[in-house]
């Protein structure tokens, strides 16, 4: 039985809704998992498999959604439904909110497949490079292209909707980045973002909005994120990450802001903040210096270090936090969390759990209350608990998974190696 379970922080602008999954079997490796935990609390688990279920004041009951069993990675997040990877089966999956349905978007594939961002879209990448872009709304192709056609060396680096962005090699010495999609003829156009800095070097998506995409890349001064407005291919700001050159960046996007990580030492990191506006407000907060994740929610950041459920030691980095951007007042959410992707409507879905209510897929949203917290308040009500198969893969905020043969390079939402 699953359950959607919605707790609103007392005078928050934030609630939780909570997708929970309880698995069809249940697959432990106890003794591994015992040693992982000695010293830690241990989740309680009901005589299924899953978490035992906790009481929770508002919960509703709701269809079953099947949450894939086993090594599963959270791989992207739409509007109707959300994409995950098994690494026991090799395969993706999508899964649909409303009743739980699934279906692989090219069944047997051994290609790369990942999400487009802020979308139900999702995209397949052939070794040759060949781009195929589907909605999984209606199963029909929307984008089909090789990313040869920015140049010889066309790459993949990611989607928008409806829109792949792939990344060719310039006269500069650096990569050109262009956005192709469908045009009223119905056949693929590109056009070349322009005021990107010509040295810049291995751009790649790594977050998006409806109209805007962020990319990150490095040149002689660093390392470097840059929003492109979709509408005109153009590079509309830009600036540089602190804290030395990052393959890949913690970044974060919405409409109104732009987060991004600069690491620190194991003391401390910062998390800068700006506002989206021709004079923008700028915020730089510490952080845990092993904080490896961020988000934006509404006018909360969020931070964790991923991966806390698979660890020995015990870490309050571990924890995804909240921090109101409006007076620092700050809320802890959930105990860890193993990976995440933002839905097009700008909440956070997280792949992880609390140690009473167990592991799952978290739904953070903004609250329909626009009262924000005041600077010192009571505890938050206890976050919603779920009913879920437990994911023994923790890797990073980036879905990471393995390559056929012959890969190389990088896209949004992975992480090749």
């Amino acid at each position: 039985m699953a359950i959607n379970r919605h707790a609103r922080i007392p005078g928050g602008e934030t609630h939780l809704d909570a997708h929970a999954h309880r698995p069809r079997a249940a697959r432990h490796r106890r003794g591994r998992r015992a040693r992982r935990h000695r010293g830690r609390p241990r989740r309680r688990r009901s005589r299924h498999g899953g978490p035992a279920p906790a009481a929770v004041a508002g919960t509703a009951a709701s269809t079953v959604l099947p949450y894939p069993q086993g090594r599963t990675d959270l791989a992207g997040a739409g509007t109707t439904g959300f994409l995950t990877w098994s690494w026991d089966k090799q395969r993706t999956v999508w899964t649909r909110y409303a009743d739980g349905a699934t279906k692989e978007p090219w069944p047997g594939s051994t290609d790369l497949i990942t999400a487009s961002r802020a979308s139900d879209v999702v995209a397949r990448v052939q070794p040759d490079g060949f781009i195929t872009l589907r909605d999984m709304t209606t199963d029909e192709d929307v984008l089909s292209v090789s990313a040869r056609i920015a140049g010889p060396d066309g790459q993949y680096i990611g989607a928008v909707g409806r829109t792949a962005l792939v990344r060719a090699s310039n006269a500069q010495g650096g990569q050109d980045v262009r956005l192709i999609a469908r045009g009223a003829d119905g056949l693929p156009a590109g056009r070349l973002v322009t005021k990107l800095p010509g040295d810049a070097k291995d751009p790649v998506l790594r977050a998006a909005t409806a109209d805007t995409a962020l990319l990150t890349y490095t040149a002689a001064t660093g390392t470097h994120w840059a929003t492109v407005d979709l509408a005109t291919a153009a590079v509309t700001r830009s600036a540089t990450i602190a804290g030395g050159t990052q393959q890949q960046p913690a970044v974060a996007l919405t409409g109104k802001h732009v987060a991004w990580l600069e690491r620190g030492t194991s003391a401390g990191s910062t998390v800068v903040v700006t506002e989206r506006t021709p004079a923008p407000g700028t915020q730089r907060i510490s952080v845990p210096g092993a904080t490896t994740s961020i988000g934006l929610v509404g006018s909360w950041l969020t931070y964790a270090q991923a991966g806390g459920y698979e660890e020995r030691n015990p870490s309050p980095a571990y924890a995804v936090t909240a921090r109101y951007l409006g007076n620092g007042t700050t809320r802890k959410l959930m105990d860890d969390m193993g990976g995440s992707s933002v839905a097009p409507d700008g909440s956070l879905y997280v792949q992880g759990g609390t140690v009473a209510g167990g592991e799952g897929l978290y739904r953070i949203a903004p609250a329909r209350t626009a009262s924000p917290p005041p600077p010192r308040s009571p505890p938050p009500a206890s976050p919603p608990r779920s009913r879920c198969s437990r994911t023994t893969s923790r890797r990073s905020w980036t879905w990471t998974r393995p390559l056929p043969s012959g890969w190389s390079g990088s896209s949004a939402g992975t992480r090749w190696r």
